[in-house]
C-alpha cells in the first residue's frame, strides 16, 4: 500500500483521495461543461420507445400511470429496460411474444424505460437491466435479472399460467 511520509507522519494514499477529489471537482465540472471553451448543449432526455398499436405491452411514461397499473388487480409482468441496452433489445421480441400469448383479463405486460421513468426504477430497486418483475395485486412476487429467454418464459408461465388461446389461431377440425 503506497504511503506518503511527511516527517514522522505517514498517510496512506487512499486517505488523500477524498481531498484530491474535493479540490479538483470544480475543475472537473468546468471541463465537463466545456470543450475547448465552448459550452456544450444539455444532454437530451431519452424518450421511451413506443410499442406497435396492436401490442399488448403498455409503456410507462409517468409515476401516476405506474401507480395505476401496479395497483390494478391481477398479475403485472414488468420489463425494466433502457434504449442504450443491447441485451434489452435482444430480449424485447421474446417479451413481446410472451405478452401476446399470455396477456388477458388477469395479466398485463408493462415496459419501463429506466431513464425516462427513473423514479419508478428507483422505487423497484432496479440496479441492472434488463430486469423483469412480476407483481400480483400490487406486491412484487418474483424478480429476474438478465436477458435469459428460457428463464423469462418459465417465469411468465409460472405466474401467468398457460398461454391464452387466440380465437383466430384455433385449429379447425376438417
Amino acid at each position: 500500500m503506497p504511503v506518503i511520509c511527511i516527517g514522522p507522519v505517514c498517510i496512506p494514499l487512499s486517505a488523500l483521495l477524498p481531498l484530491i477529489v474535493f479540490f479538483f471537482k470544480p475543475l472537473y465540472n468546468l471541463l465537463l461543461k466545456t470543450r475547448l471553451g465552448k459550452i456544450l448543449p444539455p444532454l437530451p432526455v431519452p424518450v421511451p420507445e413506443e410499442e406497435p398499436a396492436d401490442s399488448p405491452i403498455v409503456v410507462v411514461k409517468s409515476e401516476e400511470q405506474w401507480e395505476e397499473l401496479r395497483s390494478a388487480p391481477g398479475t403485472l409482468v414488468v420489463q425494466f429496460t433502457a434504449t442504450w441496452c443491447g441485451p434489452c433489445k435482444r430480449v424485447a421480441p421474446v417479451f413481446a411474444g410472451l405478452a401476446r400469448a399470455h396477456s388477458g383479463p388477469g395479466a398485463a405486460f408493462v415496459k419501463v424505460d429506466i431513464d425516462a421513468a427513473a423514479a419508478v426504477a428507483d422505487e423497484c430497486d432496479v440496479a441492472a437491466v434488463p430486469q423483469f418483475h412480476v407483481f400480483r395485486d400490487g406486491k412484487r412476487i418474483a424478480k429476474m435479472v438478465g436477458a435469459k429467454p428460457q428463464q423469462l418464459e418459465q417465469l411468465v408461465k409460472e405466474h401467468c399460467g398457460a398461454p391464452a388461446i387466440n380465437a383466430a389461431a384455433k385449429p379447425t377440425k376438417a
